[in-house]
């Protein structure tokens, strides 16, 4: 054992040490970042073909540098892959390529990237939030400088799209970074290519980072500067304290920074807050010991903006020139030899300048009026030329206009083209790209026509420009509409033009022969146009643009024209060919006429090829130009797509004739009086539009008619027809293309009221319409109540499967009714009335009944009944609980003072008030039965004389009681909601829907008002309905605590029985009588069934407490164990039974001698009861010599 524990120990020191070493080493490594760029490539550069003179320019990508290391025997990275050379046919094709490679057809992406964009979103995560990717929203850096370093901590507000993990570019290139944290939680560093930092944070949201680093200064002959990468952010503040006095400090070119004294004046604070920035240049400088002389210097900031045109080459350049030390008495320039200065301002004034030659060089001396001192700024403007042969390529150097003494000399450039030419540019050194879109100073940027920016921080720089004639490339996409009539076709043509290098003037278009053009537009885009004589291939038109389409690289072209067709034989429709240019192709959208139908010829059909026609997969867009007088409704009924130059559409046309159909469907109502008719007719149009109807009035409904609803303008009466009726032409607002429905209103007057118990014939006629083919006619017959309705047969018949709607001893009744015939030869409908013996209805009505008692603490209880009272006479007899007192009597919201009492004290009387009025009104009466006078039978109030259609009674109890089921009579109006610890129920009406319902309104009315306040407090309210008179509610009060004690009283006797006397092989059965009594209780009773099961929880609880008591009683006891394996004295016998009678086991202390065993009946009944499983508890049973 020993042996193998030190082997063991030696083992792990081992693994230790090899461990360290490793680590040791790989510490010794420096990082991938670190390796240092050559001076000089391994690989042998590449160098640029000269092109032959018929052959366009090679653009040459930037040539990377190979690494290289400075250890030999560590492996070299791989080596980029060498420059790309692509060879152009012609310059032409330059700007094609610059837009392939802004706009490519395929990206290439690595296996990491490309997982990363095909896995979904996270839950939660907003797609407009993750397409807006990761924001820096405020950069601040702090710090102080110590020496010849400046000790940093830069804090970065950082919003993330996503949970993560998101790594966040920190830039700061090629700096020392220390640590970054988050609210004192290290976050993850690492470099990635180029020198810069990138940090990993997790969580979707804000972060505030802190990433600390050392910065080493750069010093110069004026002072020390700070130059750091950051990342842009709209908030960017910075804040240095610098251990010397600065006398002048700047961010950047020109932005002044504030300086503020600290440490009694012996430092400086340096703050302030920048505009958004990629870089943060910091320049101070200290304060001069006295005594010292030091030479002027000069600032100088400048926008230069370039414009190219066939033939000159001209450069305007502003400059802001600020004295940095000491004092300028003249301003010197440097020149280019072929530069020509054209002028030259200073603060804006012209001012002579003299040019000076030093041999190659030439100099603009500039002298000033008054010596340049620090502070004030000059302002100095410089346009200059340079002349280029107008008709052959050209290559010239620009290296800017250096002012001598100028410690700094800055800018930025814009490159503007004019003409139709080819511009390709060379960059060297001091120059960096820039986007003319966004980068470029205000000044810059309005300017029309930069292509080109670049940003310079020194002069002089190296730019080469090769510039080449090139005529302007012209790109079409034409989007045609074409409308086809009954003997032309209208081409309606817009042209989407876009132009590249070059300045278009004219355009030339091809008319084929049968086209006849009408207009050219728009007007701000065309100045004129014409058309040449007619030739083979049909007529030039040749619009001349305005100035404004030859400054603009897009624009639209509207040609309009017509063409005469023959809908009866193929017809092959002209299209508008631009001429000399690239087509990309054009959508056509074909509308026709009504009664025509269009399809695209076979290929065998005409002269014209049709392969180049396919159907177009999706809806013509929004944005596309219809013809102005094109309705909304008309959907195109071809939408094709093309490529190429098509001259002409071969179609296939089929006129249809119109067809008109209408359908009709009647209602009337039979009455006492007369035939009240519905009627609504639809029309379907096909192959044509609608424009009026004529309708054939018979003579019994003229004037007697009405339009409901329809779009009808005007109605004009044409005169009366062959059967003694009227014709009338109604005229739609608008043309009817699809469908439309007309519904009229018409009555026929009886001429005698029916009677009762005598039949009455009538014929119920309807408005017809001779236009078109008609359907077979719907009909609907019903009747008033009280009026006994029959169809007499003759042309009409029932629908299929519809019968009357009631028996033939209820009423009304309805037929639904379906013409055998046509329209034109279908009779009138013909049908026998006969009015019944009205049954006389009480004088006093009330449709709805609400009651709300309320049991006090005493059982007293306090009625309040409100009664909507739809027919009534002058007085109102009501009939009240014995007993009762009957407190406040409010009809119509007017109390009622006097009451008279009924003979026998069976009821009151009471007068309507006059200003209550003779239409539906509201009644409430409250009255208070004592505790004394009630029986287990409540009797509501009743109507004398009168009927209740709907009674509700609201009953409310103290909280302390409740209403045991539903009472018999009644149905339960109430919802089960849960009360803290216990499910209750309340009435699924408020009382403020209550009182609505009875005031007969949706708020609550008159008489309502001040009713409402019954004093609850710890009440709550059951609600019962019944239909018709209320009867006698019979309602189960009973308290919580007694229901409790009833229902858990014999829920925990049984249970206990069950746990004490358990037969194993009932219990199954007994379970399943339990949930059998439960369902047949829930499907009858389901309200009382719940609170019987909610009331025996308690006893349920008690039962399963029992049966744990009980399984614990039940559980076997185990025996202590005594030292050396021999069982103790505490454990119980496992027959049972006193001591006296056990039996001797192994190793006891008992005598072996043979005993007789005595007979007890104690140990006979507790062996019965003792389990057998001794065996199995590991304890050996003993065993006596008698058995």
């Amino acid at each position: 054992m020993r042996r193998l524990i030190r082997l063991l120990t030696w083992g792990v020191l081992a693994a230790l040490a090899v461990g360290f070493l490793s680590s040791a080493r790989a510490g010794e490594d420096p990082p991938p970042s670190a390796v240092k760029e050559p001076t000089t490539p391994i690989a042998p550069a590449i160098e640029e073909p000269k092109p032959e003179p018929s052959v366009a320019p090679a653009v040459e990508e930037p040539k990377p540098i190979a690494p290289v290391v400075e250890e030999p025997k560590r492996v070299v990275p791989d080596a980029p892959p060498p420059p790309v050379y692509i060879f152009l046919n012609s310059p032409a094709e330059l700007a094609e390529l610059w837009k392939k490679l802004k706009q490519p057809d395929f990206i290439l992406l690595r296996g990491d990237e490309l997982r990363k964009q095909a896995e979904p979103l996270p839950e939660g995560v907003s797609p407009l939030l993750a397409a807006q990717g990761i924001v820096v929203r405020s950069v601040a850096i702090r710090g102080a400088v110590v020496g010849e370093m400046a000790n940093l901590s830069v804090h970065l507000v950082v919003a993330t799209p996503t949970p993560g993990p998101n790594r966040v570019a920190l830039r700061l290139d090629n700096q020392t970074v220390t640590r970054a944290i988050e609210k004192d939680r290290p976050l993850p560093l690492r470099v990635i290519p180029g020198g810069g930092w990138e940090v990993e944070l997790s969580g979707q949201g804000e972060h505030q980072v802190q990433v600390d680093l050392k910065v080493r200064l750069r010093s110069t002959t004026e002072g020390r500067s700070l130059e750091l990468g950051i990342p842009e952010a709209p908030s960017t503040q910075v804040e240095l304290d610098v251990d010397q006095v600065v006398s002048d400090a700047q961010a950047g070119p020109v932005e002044p920074v504030n300086r503020e004294p600290i440490h009694a004046g012996k430092g400086t604070r340096l703050s302030s807050h920048l505009s958004p920035r990629s870089r943060l240049d910091l320049s101070w400088r200290v304060e001069a010991e006295p005594g010292a002389q030091l030479p002027p210097l000069l600032s100088i900031q400048g926008d230069i903006a370039i414009d190219v045109d066939p033939g000159a080459f001209r450069a305007r350049s502003s400059w802001a020139i600020t004295s940095v030390r000491g004092a300028m008495r003249s301003l010197e320039l440097q020149l280019d030899p072929d530069d020509e200065v054209l002028e030259v301002t200073l603060d804006g004034q012209s001012i002579p300048a003299g040019i000076e030659r030093d041999g190659a060089e030439r100099r603009l001396s500039i002298p000033l009026t008054e010596p340049l001192r620090p502070g004030p700024t000059k302002r100095l403007s410089m346009t200059t030329q340079r002349k280029l042969p107008p008709q052959s390529s050209a290559r010239l150097s620009f290296h800017g206009f250096p002012l001598s003494n100028a410690k700094e000399q800055f800018g930025a450039i814009g490159i503007a083209q004019r003409g139709n030419l080819v511009i390709s540019p060379t960059v060297g050194r001091g120059l960096r790209r820039i986007d003319p879109r966004t980068e470029l100073p205000d000044d810059l940027r309005a300017r029309p026509g930069t292509f080109l920016a670049y940003q310079f921080v020194d002069q002089p720089f190296d730019l080469e420009l090769r510039i080449e004639p090139s005529p302007p490339l012209v790109q079409f996409d034409a989007r045609t509409t074409i409308r086809l009539g009954a003997g032309q076709a209208k081409i309606d043509t817009w042209l989407g033009v876009e132009t590249a290098n070059g300045r278009l003037f004219d355009l030339n278009l091809v008319l084929p022969k049968g086209l006849e053009l009408e207009s050219v537009g728009p007007p701000d885009m065309i100045e004129s146009w014409q058309l040449s004589p007619e030739r083979e291939e049909g007529r030039i038109v040749t619009a001349r643009l305005t100035f404004r389409a030859q400054e603009g690289n897009s624009f639209a072209l509207h040609l309009v024209g017509r063409q005469a067709i023959d809908p009866t034989r193929s017809v092959a429709v002209a299209l508008f060919q631009p001429r000399e240019s690239s087509l990309g192709g054009g959508r056509i959208a074909v509308l026709t006429d009504r009664n025509l139908t269009v399809d695209v010829a076979e290929r065998t059909e005409g002269s014209a090829r049709t392969e180049a026609f396919r159907s177009a997969r999706q809806e013509p867009p929004a944005d596309w130009p219809w013809p102005p007088n094109r309705s909304i409704e008309d959907k195109p009924a071809l939408w094709l797509r093309y490529d190429g130059t098509p001259a002409t559409l071969p179609l296939r046309l089929v006129v249809h004739p119109r067809s008109v159909a209408h359908e009709t469907s009647l209602v009337f109502q039979v009455g006492r009086r007369g035939v009240d008719g519905r009627q609504e007719t639809e029309f379907a149009v096909h192959f044509g539009t609608l424009e009026h109807v004529d309708v054939d009035v018979p003579p019994e409904l003229v004037n007697r008619w009405e339009v409901e609803d329809g779009d009808v303008a005007s109605r004009t009466d044409l005169g009366p027809t062959p059967k003694g009726g009227r014709l009338f032409r109604l005229k739609f607002a608008d043309e009817v293309t699809d469908r439309a429905k007309l519904t009229f209103r018409f009555r026929r007057p009886l001429a005698a009221e029916l009677e009762p118990d005598r039949e009455t014939e009538i014929d119920a006629s309807w408005l017809r319409f001779p236009l078109g083919e008609a359907a077979p006619v719907r009909a609907r017959v019903a009747s008033d109540p009280g009026i006994r309705v029959e169809v007499v047969p003759g042309g009409w018949q029932r629908g299929a499967g519809e019968e009357a709607t009631a028996s033939p001893g209820a009423l009304p009744l309805h037929y639904r009714l379906l013409s055998s015939k046509a329209e034109t030869d279908t009779p009138p409908l013909r049908l026998t009335a006969t009015a019944l013996t009205l049954t006389p209805l009480p004088s006093l009505i009330a449709s709805r009944l609400w009651l709300r008692t309320v049991q006090g603490p005493e059982n007293d209880l306090r009625t309040t009944a409100w009664f909507w009272v739809e027919t009534h006479e002058s007085t109102l007899s009501v009939s009240l609980p014995r007993e009762a007192v009957l407190s406040r009597v409010r009809v119509g919201g007017v109390p009622v003072d006097r009451k008279e009492q009924l003979p026998n004290a069976s009821g009151y009387r009471f007068r309507f008030p006059s200003q209550a009025g003779s239409g539906p009104l509201l009644v409430a009466l409250e009255y208070v039965v004592p505790a004394t006078a009630i029986s287990r039978d409540w009797t509501p109030p009743q109507l004398l004389n009168g009927i209740v259609q709907q009674t509700r009674w609201e009953v409310v109890v103290p909280s302390s009681r409740e209403i045991v089921g539903v009472p018999s009579g009644w149905t339960d109006e109430n919802q089960w909601y849960w009360d803290k610890y216990v499910w209750r129920r309340r009435p699924w009406k408020s009382t403020e829907d209550l009182a609505s319902w009875a005031s007969g309104s949706t708020s609550r009315t008159r008489g309502v008002n001040g009713w409402d306040e019954d004093g609850r407090g710890d009440y709550h309210a059951y609600l019962f309905e019944h239909p018709g008179q209320p009867p006698e509610l019979r309602p189960l009060i009973a308290t919580r605590g007694s229901l409790v004690a009833l229902c858990s009283g014999p829920v925990l006797a049984l249970g206990v029985l069950v746990v004490v006397y358990r037969r194993p092989r009932f219990r199954l059965l007994w379970s399943v009588l339990l949930a059998l009594a439960l369902a047949v209780a829930a499907s009858a009773q389901p309200s009382l069934t719940l609170q019987v099961v909610q009331c025996a929880m308690v006893g349920v609880v008690f039962t399963l407490l029992a049966a744990a008591l009980q399984r614990i009683v039940d559980r076997p006891g185990r025996g202590a164990t005594a030292v050396f394996g021999e069982p103790g004295n505490l454990g119980t016998s496992p027959n049972g039974g006193s001591s006296v009678h056990q039996a001797g086991g192994v190793g006891s202390d008992d005598s072996t001698a043979i005993r007789v065993r005595q007979v007890s009946t104690v140990d006979h009944a507790l062996a019965l009861s003792q389990p057998t499983s001794d065996t199995a508890s590991g304890r050996g049973s003993s065993r006596n010599i008698g058995q």
